[in-house]
């Protein structure tokens, strides 16, 4: 399998490998230091190639390249996109909300290729009273969608990291946390009844530099909070 990675795809790779025994070439923008995920995923054994100059076009246009020079590859697309992905995303959408004693009012989701919240809109398609807000993290995603759905572009570059700090669990820095950090700056979320918050992953465990130190300060602060809610609760 060969796709373009930045962000959260070692946890698909981890899975393919554990299942199929199937090997990964990610193909990524070269960096002065690779992004810890790169790393992690270099570690379970995959296959790096990393493109200089880096944009999106680019690296995506050499990993088509890769694979028409290597028979019995797949491409896998930006966002692992595809209509299985999305089925399935929207197939754990309907089994989340049919766990829940009562259906959120609205869910807030991070997006990148658009995957994710495409998944959440076709899985809330018999619940349109669900309101859904996606917040850009890096490409602006330009399909057009349901008026239920709201979406807010982050402040920043995809490869900034959010300063947030608040996450009451673990979240990936440059992707999901950068949503919550929207969301609990938002206005409407104080009053809105009942929010659902879709996390997709935690932080990678390989750690390096100013991004690892970050990681480790976020966690030592959500066990401080825990803490001191637990001896308010006594």
């Amino acid at each position: 399998m060969h796709r373009r990675v930045k962000a959260g795809f070692r946890l698909p790779w981890r899975m393919v490998r554990a299942s199929t025994k199937k090997r990964a070439t990610i193909v990524c923008a070269q960096r002065k230091q690779r992004h810890p995920n790169t790393q992690e995923a270099a570690a379970l054994g995959a296959n790096i190639v990393e493109v200089s100059p880096g944009y999106l076009s680019t690296v995506q246009a050499r990993a088509r390249e890769y694979v028409e020079n290597h028979p019995g590859s797949r491409l896998i697309s930006f966002g692992a996109k595809d209509d299985g992905a999305v089925e399935a995303i929207a197939a754990r959408t309907r089994r989340v909300l049919a766990k829940m004693d009562r259906l959120p009012t609205v869910i807030w989701c991070a997006v990148g290729s658009g995957t994710l919240l495409e998944g959440i809109v076709q899985g809330t398609e018999d619940r349109d009273s669900i309101r859904i807000v996606g917040v850009q993290v890096g490409k602006k995603y330009k399909k057009p969608l349901p008026p239920r759905v709201t979406l807010h572009a982050y402040p920043a570059e995809f490869k900034t990291n959010s300063k947030c700090k608040e996450a009451p669990f673990p979240s990936m820095l440059h992707y999901d946390l950068k949503a919550y950090e929207v969301m609990i700056q938002d206005p409407s979320t104080a009053t809105e009844p009942r929010v659902l918050f879709w996390n997709v992953m935690g932080p990678s465990q390989t750690k390096s530099g100013n991004e690892g130190k970050r990681e480790s300060e976020s966690e030592s602060e959500t066990k401080k909070r825990r803490r001191r809610r637990e001896k308010e609760g006594e």
